[in-house]
């Protein structure tokens, strides 16, 4: 499991990284549902398939738009010891 930090110097606590992983989680798995959704669509409509390519790179994107937006709200990673 991942321990952040807070770094902007409100002293945060494990409910506040709470509130703010969940609201990370629900943004990047909706930004992963709407790519998959594209890609449903541009596969039926040229035939190809397109939307297991598409589950994997969504499913590898949440994990970075996850840890991009816990970083615009002042979480970042530990540093491993």
């Amino acid at each position: 499991m991942t321990r952040y930090d807070d770094t902007t110097g409100l002293g945060r606590g494990q409910a506040e990284l709470n509130v703010a992983s969940a609201q990370c989680e629900i943004y990047a798995r909706q930004i992963a549902n709407k790519q998959v959704g594209n890609a449903a669509v541009a596969s039926l409509a040229l035939g190809g398939n397109y939307l297991a390519g598409a589950q994997l790179g969504a499913s590898l994107g949440m994990q970075r738009n996850y840890n991009l937006c816990l970083r615009a709200q002042g979480w970042v990673p530990r540093a491993k010891k």
